[in-house]
């Protein structure tokens, strides 16, 4: 399963990248600052996910070259850490686009089995609880807009963001079942196109 699972985390990264690339395109356009922290957070985000599949291999290579487990367990535990502080950096950039976002709606206001403990050991719970009060707070103001508004841009936005919620969700409690860790790298693959796709719209449209 971990195999899938870091193919779904690399094309997450991969459609990251593109949402980050999408929301620059959209700021030269319209110059709004959500728009720059949108794509300053996706970017984030995508160089965060890439850099977790690559440490996982390298984990994975270290665990067949017989590494003493001290030496794993240090570095599967710094691994961890880095990518769990880009995230909760990436999630603030968009908690900081909505809480700059003004009261005017606007069309552009938009505003992540071999080795299944290795990739357990990526999660942080305390981490992930500051990751669910976070696009929690997105996720909320999403529903807002999409309420405000009512169209099909705002509710991707709204879809995106929740789903990323829910995919943390499964993170959570991925101790109770592994199969958890599959449900919430889909849940977050399938926000990221779902953002992927509002912003290819609003680029076409501009």
């Amino acid at each position: 399963m971990i195999g899938l699972v870091l193919l779904m985390e690399l094309v997450s990264s991969v459609v990251s990248f593109m949402i980050g690339y999408y929301a620059f395109k959209a700021y030269k356009t319209y110059s709004s600052k959500g728009l720059f922290l949108l794509h300053s957070g996706f970017t984030v985000l995508g160089i965060s996910l890439a850099l977790r599949v690559v440490t996982s291999f390298y984990i994975i290579a270290l665990r067949v070259a017989d590494v003493p487990s001290q030496a794993l367990r240090n570095t599967i535990g710094f691994a961890g850490l880095v990518f769990m502080l880009t995230q909760l950096f990436a999630y603030s950039l968009f908690v900081l686009a909505y809480a700059l976002q003004t009261k005017a709606v606007e069309k552009t206001s938009l505003i992540g089995a071999a080795f299944p403990l290795l990739y357990l050991s990526f999660f942080n719970p305390y981490l992930e609880l500051i990751a669910l009060v976070l696009l929690g707070y997105v996720s909320a103001q999403t529903l807002i807009n999409l309420l405000l508004k009512k169209n099909l841009d705002s509710f991707l936005v709204f879809l995106g963001f929740s789903l990323m919620l829910l995919s943390h969700l499964c993170f959570l409690f991925m101790i109770v079942n592994e199969l958890l860790l599959l449900l919430g790298q889909t849940l977050q693959m399938i926000g990221f196109l779902s953002l992927l796709a509002m912003l290819a719209r609003v680029s076409k449209s501009g």
